[in-house]
Order: structure tokens, then sequence, then C-alpha cells
């Protein structure tokens, strides 16, 4: 036997080893339950109560132990203190208060039992609704709306576009996971924000993923699958989640040993509520906080940590864990906290005003005017008639001197504030939520921007959706962060305009690679990162088509503990439209609409019409909708072929129905089932749900996107849209200042494969209730001049591959430069994601006539 086949041999008797060690979930000692409370069943989320006893019974049938919702907490209180392994389905999609506990005022806690036990490394398989999307007290429902998985799970469970109804597509790793079906996707998430994607939409969005609470685990973590209503579940529905709760990593689960102790004041008191922070070895960053009784407990993979309470005034403690683990008490005295409320003795004032670009309340200088009333806090803001209007608080307060004494950033944390915030401290951004109603905000501050027993000033602008609004839940809470940690704050406006590069994205990764995490750039222009471990990080502004700019922006930064790293990117943005007049333009300055368009009513738009007069195109339409399977609303449009930029100023929209929708369109044509995409304009006066995009992908398909509830602008008109169309790729912007253009949130190079290369270029309104006029002006077209198209293996973009080029592959293969996106285009031959040396070796094969690419 020559030495090849010897080492195939022995690579398969190892394969052979291998899979006869990974254990059987029998085997793995695994604790399996199922959650069911008939007094827990209704109202709220979208398992039918039929369904959820089918999902029960189903389940304890396979073995599974049936646990109410008192049963559950006892159950994941056991394993959080045990450790052993466990997978607990939830048959009903929502919270039980039981495992989702409160906080003062009725919103989530960042630190419920079940957030505890998943980091103790349990799995939990839930499908249907948003999750923890209701809390659910017996009978009585809390919305906590997509603030309920932002604080728990730490990230918004259905931050991708909603209402995609398409089939979600089972990836590799689904199908390892054991996934035989797809399944209808409704919310997803963002891709981005999960670890692994089981199932994924159209435009990428995981309908199907895993979200894991252990650095270094395999077996533990949230799945969600099935993002749908559950009026009735079917077989293949119980072999998905069968499949997903008795998944077992190949072989078995990650060893995890036990961080465990109790904190204490300087009275030998337990201190509850303590966040405790983990930091190094190879798990990374992780946090837990104590219980009623000062205990804590954090499960994580073997090594060297670094572990320090915020609450108290003691030094950080280095512990080797092993597996045998590792126990790490703390006594000190308890550090001082302030609480901002109007009982606390501090002034708040309201301003019911604002825009979606205007800061102006946050600079330093600002004064307040007559404008400004008091307002109590917490307490509602009072805007119900403002429906989505922008308001801002306003108060100061003197932090003791002493407080400096223990060099620390400071954390505001505490309130929320329904239904979006922009928050500032001394002039300066700390953090940003959208659309989270009820989450607690947590902000760190440096010391860099506090005043130290001097006047301090804290401003929030908020933006309503309707009904409710304000800060109204709790007061604003200041303590000390970790002694370990920093922060990064990346300004991403361009030069000149100042305008911010809205909807961008920058990710933060370690210099030899490591990603850290990603933020998105906001509507003050800001991103930011908080409770960074210090450290080295790489900052990198993502390319288009949030700016022009055709390669990432980057800067290496120092994180100090305590300090803020601060970051500034001047990116260029994209431009509203550009180049010459074309024959498509027009200001609609004549007498009558032109003969080069065509004006029709698309379903039953009640009898419209449309006409120019007094320098503007005035539609007349009612229709019922341009959404669904099928639309009814009035249309202007011209034929269009090839690549190409279109925009329209819309200068009107009258408030006939919550979405009345004019809408700068392309169409496949007339038939009220066609293919089509849109960028709309809300009414005037409802800010809250601005401009939006929407596509329909094939034929009589549902519309995708346009959701209310999703992170879209809060604009009014006089409003520009612009849609830019290249092959099957549309993406959706608008611009307040008729110059520049802002990317719409799911707008972003959405692919429609059936969109034909001529199309119908036009405006479109449908007020949704009784006729009503909507004003346009200023409609034009560019041409869009097709990219070059990609060599594989040019990393140096001369259409060749060189020596050069494997020279450039090999600095991105081991961190020494980051990749644009088209060198990563070039150099991913494998389609991971990464260049690698693999990749290197074959691109200098190519480069010296070895192969070809």
């Amino acid at each position: 036997m020559c030495m090849k086949q010897r080492a195939h041999l022995l690579l398969g008797l190892a394969v052979l080893f291998i899979a006869a060690a990974a254990p059987a979930f029998a085997q793995a000692a695994v604790e399996k339950a199922v959650y069911y409370d008939d007094a827990y069943l209704q109202p709220g989320g979208w398992i039918d109560p039929t369904a959820a006893a089918t999902i029960r019974d189903f389940f304890v049938g396979k073995g599974y132990k049936e646990l109410n919702a008192a049963d559950l907490a006892t159950f994941m209180r056991a394993r959080i203190q045990d450790g052993k392994r466990s997978v607990i389905v939830f048959a009903k999609d929502t919270g039980p208060d039981t495992v989702c506990e409160a906080v003062e005022g009725g919103g989530p806690s960042p630190n419920t039992t079940l957030r505890q036990y998943l980091n103790a490394g349990g799995r939990i398989v839930w499908a249907g609704d948003i999750p923890f999307y209701y809390q659910n007290a017996a009978g009585t429902p809390t919305t906590w709306a997509d603030g309920g998985s932002t604080t728990i799970l730490g990230f918004n469970a259905a931050g991708g576009t909603w209402d995609l109804n398409n089939t979600a597509q089972l990836t590799d790793a689904g199908k390892r996971w054991g996934l035989s079906t797809t399944w209808s996707s409704v919310r997803p998430a963002s891709a981005a924000a999960v670890d692994e994607v089981l199932a994924s939409a159209t435009q990428g969005q995981a309908s199907g993923w895993v979200k894991r609470f252990v650095p270094g685990d395999n077996f533990g973590g949230f799945v969600r699958i099935i993002d749908h209503g559950l009026s009735q579940v079917t077989d293949d529905d119980m072999a998905n989640m069968l499949a997903v709760a008795e998944y077992m990593p190949a072989g078995g689960p990650a060893a995890l040993s036990k961080i465990s102790g109790t904190v204490k004041d300087d009275a030998g008191k337990p201190v509850a509520n303590a966040v405790i922070l983990v930091s190094g070895g190879p798990a990374g960053t992780m946090s837990t906080t104590t219980d009623a009784n000062g205990h804590y407990v954090l499960y994580t993979v073997p090594g060297t940590y670094t572990v320090v309470p915020e609450a108290l005034a003691s030094a950080p403690q280095t512990v080797t864990v092993d597996a045998a683990g590792a126990t790490v008490d703390f006594t000190g005295k308890p550090l001082p906290e302030m609480s901002l409320g109007t009982a606390d003795g501090l002034q708040w004032k309201i301003l019911r005003a604002g825009s979606i670009f205007d800061f102006t309340p946050a600079d330093p200088g600002y004064k307040l005017d007559s404008q400004w009333q008091d307002n109590d806090i917490p307490s509602d803001a009072e805007v119900r008639d403002l429906n989505g209007a922008y308001f801002w608080y306003h108060t100061t307060f003197t932090i003791p001197a002493e407080w400096g004494s223990y060099k620390r950033g400071l954390i505001l944390d505490r309130y929320s504030v329904e239904d979006s915030d922009w928050s500032f401290f001394n002039g300066h951004f700390i953090g940003n939520n959208k659309w989270n109603t009820t989450g607690a905000r947590r902000y760190f501050i440096p010391m860099d921007w506090v005043n130290f027993g001097g006047t301090n000033t804290l401003v929030v602008k908020g933006q309503h959706g309707n009904d409710t609004g304000g800060m109204n839940r709790a007061a604003p809470l200041l303590h000390f962060a970790s002694p370990l940690v920093g922060a990064i704050l990346v300004s991403a406006k361009e030069a000149g305009s100042n305008m911010p590069a809205l909807n961008a994205t920058v990710t933060l990764s370690t210099p030899t690679g490591d990603p850290k995490g990603s933020a998105v750039v906001r509507e003050a222009g800001y991103a930011i990162f908080g409770e960074v471990p210090a450290g080295d990080y790489v900052v990198a502004l993502q390319p288009t088509p949030a700016v022009a700019n055709a390669t990432p922006l980057t800067q290496t930064v120092s994180v100090k503990p305590g300090s803020v790293a601060e970051v500034t990117f001047n990116p260029t943005l994209v431009p509203l439209v550009v180049g010459d007049t074309t024959q498509y333009d027009d200001d609609f300055s004549g007498s009558s609409l032109a003969s080069k368009w065509t004006s029709i009513e698309i379903g039953d738009a009640g009898g419209s019409s449309a006409k120019v007069a007094s320098g503007e195109l005035v539609v007349s339409a009612a229709g019922a909708n341009i959404y669904d399977a099928a639309d009814n609303f009035h249309f202007v449009y011209q034929r269009v072929s090839g690549d190409f930029s279109a925009s329209v100023k819309v200068t009107f929209v009258p408030y006939a129905a919550t979405l009345s929708k004019a809408a700068l369109m392309i169409r496949a044509n007339t038939d009220p089932d066609s293919v089509n995409a849109l960028v709309y304009q809300s009414p005037t006066d409802n800010q809250q749900y601005g401009c939006r995009f929407q596509w329909r992908p094939t034929k009589g398909a549902t519309t995708q996107g346009g959701t209310v509830g999703l992170d879209q602008p809060g604009t009014v008109a006089p409003t520009w849209l612009n849609i830019r169309r290249v092959g099957k790729t549309v993406t959706a912007y608008f611009s307040e200042n008729g110059t520049t253009a802002s990317l719409v949130a799911d707008g972003a190079n959405v692919t429609i494969n059936d969109l034909p290369d001529t199309v119908l270029v036009g405006m479109g309104w449908a007020s949704r209730g009784d006729m009503a006029d909507a004003r346009f002006d200023d409609f034009k077209i560019r041409p869009i001049s097709a990219a070059p198209p990609i060599v594989k293996g040019d990393l140096s973009g001369d259409g060749k591959v060189l020596v050069n080029d494997a020279v450039l592959a090999l600095q991105f293969a081991v961190g020494l430069k980051t990749p644009t996106a088209d060198q990563l285009a070039a150099g991913d031959l494998n389609g991971d994601g990464k260049i690698a040396i693999n990749e290197v070796t074959l691109i200098l094969q190519a480069a010296v006539g070895l192969r070809t690419l």
C-alpha cells in the first residue's frame, strides 16, 4: 500500500471514529421540555390555542416534559444553577411573566430568567410571532413589540424586511439542523444579527436562524423557525420543530465551565441586579446580572478571564477557568448612582416639534425659548394629535466632583422612549433606538464628556408613532460602567452638506479581521459602539448603496477604559440625479400634460384623472391601495428601457388615510397584479410612516416590504423620491433638499428577476379613502452606465490576473489589508465570503499560467 493510499485509509478511519464518537441525543443526557399553559394562551401571539395544544401533544408524545408557566421558571432556574444541557420548545409564542420579567414601568428586563437560561447554554425553539412581542400574565398581555426581543435577546429578532410572504429557502446550515421543508416568511431577522441562518428569504433575510449566547458553544441558543402565523400546524411544521429541538452537533455539545460568585457591599449585604462583566479568553466578552441574593452564574469555555462588577468600587479579578469552573466573589463599597426624574428634583422641558434631520436642540449652545414647556418624567408626552411627530426633551443636573475619582465611564439606562429616540449628553451623541417602544435604553458615556462637579445637559429627541408617546415608563438612571470598557463614536457625514450617510453600515473588527459588531448610521449622522473592551479595532464605513464611495473607508483606533475613540468619515453621498436633461424630464410648466405621458386608472381608483395645474402634476384618485396581490390607483407613466435613475418631487400628500401613497414607481405593465417596485411618501401630516419602499417580485404575488413598523424615515412633503434600476436590481432613495439622496431602509439592492428591460416609469397615487389630489413636480430620468464586469482573480482592477493580484490576495488573507467589495468579489473564488490562503494559491497559479479561473 502506497503512502497516499495509507493516508486515505487513515482519514477514512478518522471520519468513522468521529462519527461513532458523536453521541446520539439520548446519550447526551439532554433535558427536554415543552412549554404550554392554558391560562397563558390568549390573547396575543400568532399560534392559535388549538395549534399550541397540538404542538404540546406532539412533543409530550416524543417524551418531552410538559411545563406550565410556573414549572417553566423552576426548570430554567435549575438549569441555570446546574448547567445541564436542555431544550425547551415553546408551544405558545408569547413570553410568560414567570420567566420574561418586567422592569419598572412595565418594559422588558434585560436580565430575565429566560435570558439567564440562554446564558447557561440552554436551547429554546420558537415558531410563530416575533419573539417576546407580547408578555403574557395569565391572560393579560403586555405589548412589548420589537422592544421585547431587542431587550431580552439583545437584538431585534424581526429586524429584516417584513411581509416578504415568499418561500424561505433552506441553507446548508438548516439542512444540517435537520430542516426538511420550507415555509412562507413574514417576520425575518437580519442575517447579520444572527449566528447561523437556517432558512433565507428573498434579499438574504433570515427566516430561520440561531442566536448563541455563550461564545464558543455549539449547542445552546435561541432557534427561530416558521416565522408566520400558525392557526393550525402541519406534519411538516412538526417535523421541522422536532428536528431543531433534537439537533446535536457533531462530537456533542461543547464543554462549558461555570463562573459563579456572590457580590456583597462593604456591610456584607448582597447586591442585587449588579452587572458582572467577564472578558478575555477564547470566548470574548460576556455579562450577567446578580439575583436578589447577590449571586451570579455564567457559563463559558475554559480560559483565562477578567471578572468585574459594575456596581462596586472593587478591583477586577483575573481567573483561569478549567473544567471544574471557578468561584469569584466580590465585596466592596457600592458606587453611587443618580435617578434623573422629576421626583428626583430635576426640571424637564419638552418641545413638541422637530423634523427628520434637525438636531439643533442637541447643540451645547442651544437656548430654550417659550415653546419649551414643563414636563414631568416619566409621563406621557401628550403628542397624540401630532401623529408621527418629533419632540424633544431637555434637562440639566450636577454630577458630584468625587465621581471623577473612580476613573470610569457612565451608563445611562432604565428609561424608554415611545417610540424612537436619539440621545445626547453635553452635546455628544450617545445612542439611538428606532421603534423600540418599551425596551430600556442603555448608553455608554465616556469620562471625556462628563463635567464632574459642574452642570451637565441631557437632551433626547423622540419620534412618536400613535396613541401614547414619550418617556412614559421610567426616568433615566445614571450609574458607573465597568472599568474595563470604553466606546467608539463614528461620525459619517458628507463634507460641505453635512448630510448623514443614512442607513450606511459601520463594521467593527480586530486588526486581525475578527468581526466584533456592526451598527447603522442614523439620522443624526452617527453610529456608536458602547461598552467596548479596551484594545485596538478597525472601523470601516461600508460602501454603496448608502454612500457613493465604491470602497470601504477604514480607520484603526485604540480604545482606552472609560474613554471614547472618535472616528470621522466624510463619505461622498449619492447625488439625487446627475447628467444632462433627457427627453423624459418634465417640470410640468405647460398648460396640459405632455403627450409623452400616459395617464391611466389601474384597477378601481374611483374614476381617477391627472392634469397639469400651477406648474405641478395633480393626480386625483381614490384607490384602495397599491399593495397585496393587485393594485387600485392612478398611474402617469412613460416607457423607459435599460438602466436608469428616476426622481420626482412630491409636493403635497393629502391625509385621506393613514397610508395614502404618493409614489414613484417602475412597473412591468398596466395589469393590476403586475410586477413593480415603488418608493412612496405618506401623508404630509403623518411623519410616522414617511418614505417607504415596496415591490411585487412576480406577477400576482403578494407585495413585499412597505410594512408599518419598519425602520423608515419620518419625512413630510415636499420630498424627492428616487429609484435606481440596474439590471434586475432596484434601490430606493429619498431627498429632503433635492440634491443629496438618502437610502430608504429595506430599499437597498432589491433583486426583482421578473422585471423586463422596458418598464413603465412614473407617478402613482392611491388615497386609500375618498377622492383626493396628490401633487408632483420636477420629474427626471438619467441613464446609468453599466459597471465593468468582475474578473475573477483580478484584485487590482486592471482586467488581468498577475502576480501583484496574488500579493494583494495574500495581504487580505493574513489580515494586513481589508478588501473592497469588488476585490472580495474578485478574490472569493469559493463563495465563502472571504479571501483565504487557498484562493491566494489559485490566483498565483493563474497569474503564472498554470490554470484559469
